[in-house]
């Protein structure tokens, strides 16, 4: 399970919570890195479920184009 989280396989894990409780840090903080929220905010929840409902050809495309765009953007 930690794997696929780290390999970015797992948008939302089902266990996050869990692995969280264990780890005393918040669900968003092993997701993204965000301390301040213990929840994750709406739009990353709508965005989370949608990601759940494509096929794996459509996310692997997706997923390279956030990775591009993101790396255009912090060479910035």
């Amino acid at each position: 399970m930690i794997q696929k989280i780290e390999n970015g396989k797992s948008l939302r894990p089902r266990k996050i919570d869990q692995i969280a409780a264990v780890l005393d840090v918040n669900p968003a903080w092993l997701m993204f890195g965000e301390k301040s929220s213990s929840e994750l905010d709406p739009e990353s929840v709508e965005v989370a479920k949608t990601w759940n409902s494509l096929p794996e050809p459509i996310r692997s495309r997706i997923k390279r184009s956030i990775f591009e765009q993101a790396m255009l953007h912090s060479q910035k």
